[in-house]
């Protein structure tokens, strides 16, 4: 399932409103969107633009001089459209403005639907092992499925306020912009997360959700004169490694409810949520333990399996045993 069929539209963005509309514009025009890795050197910019054969490159005025670097490194010529940065000290680098072409846009705009459930829908790249940029690609059946796991799993609801603190070009935020916008939710955008500034949006914006794989450890050595008092409780959905049982504890005690999860780029972020609700009843030490280890099956997801990956047997549920490659 490549994305050669279709025309692939990349862009390299902070968490900012173009990228969000980017993940339902660029699909609904019967294009692969393709997100790029901010913290990238400008060599695997290139490469990626060359593997996925990008047509097009919108490019945030934060990342001009990246992009800058990376172009003399492709074979082939690319139209480049430019957003604007916060502040315009980088010359633009296409003939394309991004709010001019939406003034050219037709308001009268129906979105036909697709064809097929499994049409390529985006394509990412994360890190291999021979050093080059391994592509996945998402079929829309596979990205909705994903954003209804989130909403169902973590509570999303039309009075959900999202604070992305997740790199949207990571597993495309891991599917929050199609999940925060299907329940109606608010997303409130951030260029660079900076714990005081985050601190200040919860309390602002009355923040119920956040994620990302450091937020815990960022959260929770804040200084204590940086951190904004707030009267309500933050869901907090982490993943990778799980955060030691002090760390659950001393994010609860300032008022975030932490939920571990574990996924990878291929399976859309986060199939497998830590914990069922129900370990909430359990004293305090049993909880936070249990906090700490994934398993829990979103409902869109069939199966969650540990298997030996050259044998695929099925290693015990002791929450010890290591699938060993």
């Amino acid at each position: 399932m490549a994305s050669g069929a279709l025309d692939t539209v990349a862009i390299i963005a902070s968490n900012i409103p173009e990228m969000i509309e980017a993940h339902f514009a660029v699909p609904m025009l019967g294009a692969v969107l393709n997100p790029l890795n901010t913290r990238l050197d400008a060599a695997s910019i290139a490469f990626s633009l060359k593997h996925g054969n990008a047509k097009v490159l919108i490019v945030d005025g934060e990342y001009a001089a990246l992009v800058q670097q990376a172009l003399p490194l492709l074979d082939r010529d690319i139209i480049i459209i430019d957003i604007d940065a916060l502040s315009q000290t980088a010359a633009p680098l296409g003939q394309h403005n991004y709010e001019a072409i939406l003034v050219t846009a037709d308001p009268a705009f129906r979105w036909p639907g697709i064809a097929d459930e499994w049409q390529s829908l985006c394509l990412l790249y994360t890190s291999g092992t021979t050093g080059d940029p391994k592509g996945v690609v998402y079929s829309h059946r596979g990205a909705y499925l994903s954003a209804l796991g989130n909403g169902l799993s973590l509570g999303l609801g039309f009075d959900s306020i999202y604070l992305w603190t997740l790199p949207m070009f990571h597993c495309c935020g891991w599917s929050f912009p199609w999940a925060v916008v299907a329940v109606g939710g608010t997303q409130i955008c951030l260029r660079k997360v900076e714990p005081a500034v985050v601190f200040r949006l919860i309390a602002e914006h009355r923040v119920t959700i956040c994620a990302a794989r450091p937020l815990c450890s960022t959260c929770w050595l804040t200084r204590r004169d940086q951190r904004v008092p707030f009267d309500h409780v933050v869901t907090v959905a982490t993943g990778g490694a799980a955060p030691p049982s002090a760390v659950f504890r001393s994010m609860e005690a300032i008022g975030f409810r932490v939920i571990h999860l574990y996924g990878a780029t291929e399976t859309y972020g986060l199939p497998p949520p830590a914990f069922p609700t129900r370990v909430e009843r359990l004293p305090p030490d049993q909880r936070f333990t249990k906090m700490a280890r994934q398993g829990v099956a979103y409902p869109m997801v069939d199966e969650v399996r540990v298997a030996d990956p050259k044998t695929m047997i099925l290693v015990p549920r002791d929450g010890t045993t290591v699938a060993r490659s």
